[in-house]
């Protein structure tokens, strides 16, 4: 007699998985101010697939939604850390025209 055993699927834990991993490199990514925009791309994925991964499951009745709670976390942790990467680049450039327009103002009033 053969025993076949078949694994049991989740509904959306792929989602969750992925949502996890977006959340993961996007909030890694974060961290590196120039790297913001990979960050925020990666944060909205995780966010989106997050949601709907959650949605699923509740609809579902599962009560381990561990996953996708926390690919959904992450994402905020990666918009967070998008937009914070964004203000400090803006900042470090407009730092450096202005400073760029100081050096050329002093060349020209001194030469």
């Amino acid at each position: 007699m053969e025993t076949t055993l078949t694994p049991t699927v989740t509904p959306a834990k792929g989602l969750a998985i992925a949502a996890l991993v977006c959340g993961i490199v996007g909030t890694v990514t974060g961290l590196i101010p120039f790297l913001f925009v990979i960050a925020g791309a990666c944060g909205v994925v995780a966010l989106v697939l997050g949601l709907i991964a959650l949605r699923t499951q509740r609809k579902a009745g599962l009560k381990r939604r561990g996953t996708a709670r926390a690919g959904f976390i992450l994402g905020v942790a990666a918009v967070a850390l998008s937009i914070a990467g964004y203000v400090i680049v803006n900042n470090a450039l407009t730092d450096l025209q202005h400073d760029l327009d100081d050096i050329i103002t002093t060349t020209t009033t001194n030469g």
